[in-house]
């Protein structure tokens, strides 16, 4: 069984998504939505210009894992 959060440096790619991402950080608390993100991600390989290029997911919207 894996561990419940993949690596800082994984490269996945999101459901519905067309971009890879990788992640850079996790659990990310939205209070406005009442939310705790798994993930911190930015796109890959493009990286951060800045704070928009972050994002947030959960474990369930990764479809498919390129780099561990």
């Amino acid at each position: 069984m894996l561990n419940k959060y993949l690596p800082l440096g994984t490269v996945c790619l999101l459901k519905g998504a067309k971009t890879k991402v990788m992640i850079i950080g996790y659990n990310k608390n939205n209070y406005k939505r009442h939310i705790l993100y798994d993930y911190i991600a930015c796109e890959y390989p493009n990286g951060i210009s800045s704070k928009k290029d972050k994002m947030y997911f959960l474990h369930n919207k990764i479809d498919k894992v390129f780099f561990i």
